[in-house]
């Protein structure tokens, strides 16, 4: 059994197939950070790892009590927050602003589909009238 949050963390490391750089760079944290974990981590540091592997059961990597990974559904709740910040692989990308541009171009791509409707309508109407 794992007994130190470093040595849980090596453990979930290795389960999601991530190297300590690549998951150091992922969550924003400095290069030998995993290595240079003593007791615990500061609650900014869990709540960085949270936000990015958000299926990693906190009470478990603090405690070493209950299963590594949170049940899907409460692991999908923490996803759904009203957080507007997206972080991962070093990049930070407001949600909202995304969401935005991605309504409008469903709304430009619903508008353009509307006008192929209406044309196909048209063109069936002609099509019936030249067959009477």
């Amino acid at each position: 059994m794992e007994t130190t949050v470093k040595e849980r963390l090596v453990k979930f490391l290795k389960y999601k197939g991530l190297s300590q750089k690549k998951f150091e760079e992922t969550v924003g944290l400095a290069n030998g950070y995993v290595n240079n974990i003593r007791r615990s981590v500061t609650s900014e540091k869990l709540q960085q790892i949270v936000r990015c592997f958000p299926d990693l059961n906190k009470a478990w990597l603090l405690t070493g009590e209950g299963e590594m990974l949170l049940p899907q559904q409460e692991s999908n709740a923490t996803i759904t927050d009203n957080s507007t910040s997206v972080a991962g692989n070093s990049n930070q990308v407001n949600a909202t602003s995304t969401l935005d541009k991605a309504l409008d171009e469903i709304a430009a791509q619903r508008r353009l589909v509307e006008k192929a409707q209406e044309q196909i309508d048209r063109l069936i109407t002609l099509l019936e009238q030249q067959h009477q």
